[in-house]
């Protein structure tokens, strides 16, 4: 049989930069399917073999990855776990016919429902086991922040800069859902606990859009004006509460330690950390 790794006969030579040698033998023994792969010896060296495997992995990893996505195509599939609304809508309509049409009344208050809860289940937690730090980790369901110990860490350091990040991306959101008494706790919790008097390189991208965004659009909304819109509501802050003007000066704060980014760059395009 060809082996199902290197996909030669058994015992044949491998060329190696133009000359014949024959490389150490490796024995595979696979029952898994039958008729398939047996017991053969491979001429292929030790670091292509792993390199096959590694990829057939990946594969196999990709693939598990689609399967949600691919049993909600399904007309006929089921959501558990209590979502409520939505459950009932797409147990009724598939998913796949939502993508070419516009939704119906109840299926779109049904959408905004879940988009309420999957907001909630992540805010809540975060509050519960991470703040004051920047996000939750899911797997040690604790607080995570800038990484003193590898500050090489750019997968975290980058948009961590130990100033609750989560929180102070939450500010407008909440606005969005309509929850203004916790918009002011959270107001309140960004204006006594966040600072930024650190020594912590960030990204100057993730800082813009995520801290200084948010307090910008915090302080906006706090504003009179701003219940002419569509998300008007009760008066968020009361007229003499000094957390609007807090929150604008921390955007400037926040703005001026940036500005460095902008104005001491030789070409023209901004420092990216």
């Amino acid at each position: 049989q060809t082996c199902a790794f290197c996909c030669r006969q058994p015992g044949r030579a491998h060329p190696a930069k133009g000359i014949e040698k024959q490389e150490r033998t490796i024995v595979f023994s696979c029952n898994l399917m039958q008729g398939g792969w047996t017991a053969c010896g491979s001429s292929a060296p030790w670091w292509q073999l792993v390199k096959r495997v590694w990829v057939m992995a990946a594969a196999a990893h990709f693939l598990w990855s689609l399967l949600p996505q691919i049993f909600l195509l399904f007309p006929d599939g089921r959501r558990s776990g209590g979502h409520g609304g939505l459950e009932n809508v797409t147990n009724r309509v598939p998913l796949s016919s939502l993508m070419h049409r516009p939704f119906s009344e109840e299926e779109r208050l049904a959408m905004r429902e879940e988009a309420r809860k999957m907001f909630y289940w992540g805010y809540d937690n975060y509050m519960k086991h991470a703040f004051p730090e920047d996000e939750l980790n899911p797997i040690r369901c604790r607080g995570r922040g800038h990484d003193w110990e590898d500050l090489s860490n750019t997968n975290v350091n980058d948009a961590l800069g130990d100033y609750s990040l989560t929180l102070v991306d939450s500010l407008d959101t909440l606005v969005i859902m309509g929850n203004t008494s916790e918009f002011r706790r959270a107001a309140q919790l960004v204006v006594d606990h966040v600072t930024f008097d650190r020594c912590t390189t960030v990204q100057v991208f993730e800082a813009t859009i995520r801290v200084m965004g948010s307090l910008l659009s915090a302080y906006l909304l706090t504003q009179p004006h701003s219940h002419s819109s569509p998300l008007s509501l009760s008066p968020l802050l009361p007229p003499d509460d000094p957390t609007s003007e807090r929150l604008l000066e921390m955007a400037h704060d926040l703005a001026i330690r940036l500005l460095p980014a902008f104005e001491n760059t030789t070409t023209g395009i901004l420092i990216p950390e």
